[in-house]
């Protein structure tokens, strides 16, 4: 859809369902994925192509782009893994763990770190911890790598999100009992970053009148060392 004219024109017309739209930060490319009944695939149109390419095979779902638009997150598997797909077809386990489920990886600006949550149940909304990992192109990321940001599995912390900095990590946790957000404080280091600054509850969601209601509870700062 064009933002400017409301204009709406489809990308993709064909008998599958198309769904996990994800486009690159210029907006030339678009990655989704196709459900055929059976399985998924990753395909990318690039914009002013007349055929979108198949860039992995059983595959789920797309999920975020490096800044670059060469990189694409993907989810697959169960437990679900982390996979990439590079600037060649083809998808590349980068992230995963016997006994844990992998969940909405988020590449942070500069492209060099990977968040996501990880949760002993496949489902989102379950009980998980949130991680950050370095970001070695197609390498597998080993556990010994990992970095827990949020401190419990007790409660739902997931759905990550990066400041245009790099140095704040926003995310949702429910370690109260209901949903509320978050910011943790990080500071780039070499070669590793810090993820034991402190946290922050930056708004707060509440049931009113059966319905979800947010509040903002504190402005978050500049970033600050660890």
């Amino acid at each position: 859809m064009d933002l400017d004219s409301g204009r709406q024109e489809p990308l993709v017309v064909g008998p599958w369902a198309e769904v996990w739209p994800k486009i690159t930060r210029d907006g030339r490319r678009v990655a989704y994925a196709l459900e055929d009944g059976k399985k998924q695939e990753i395909y990318i149109l690039t914009l002013g192509a007349a055929v979108p390419e198949k860039v992995c095979d059983n595959c789920t779902e797309p999920w975020d782009w490096s800044s670059d638009g060469q990189h694409l997150l993907y989810r697959s598997g169960l437990p679900r893994k982390i996979g990439v797909v590079g600037s060649t077809p083809g998808g590349h386990i980068v992230l995963q763990h016997p006994q844990y489920s992998l969940h909405v990886p988020r590449f942070s600006p500069d492209d060099r770190w990977i968040a996501f949550s990880a949760g002993k149940s496949g489902t989102v909304g379950d009980a998980s911890v949130l991680f950050i990992a370095p970001f070695r192109g197609q390498a597998e990321i080993p556990f010994s790598e990992w970095q827990a940001v949020s401190d419990s599995s007790d409660s739902i912390n997931s759905a990550a999100g990066w400041s245009p900095d790099g140095h704040l990590l926003y995310f949702m946790s429910e370690r109260d009992g209901s949903p509320f957000g978050l910011f943790k404080r990080l500071l780039i280091r070499v070669p590793a970053r810090c993820p034991k600054g402190r946290t922050w509850v930056v708004a707060r969601t509440y049931k009113k009148a059966g319905r979800d209601v947010s509040i903002s509870t504190r402005r978050a700062k500049r970033s600050q060392p660890c």
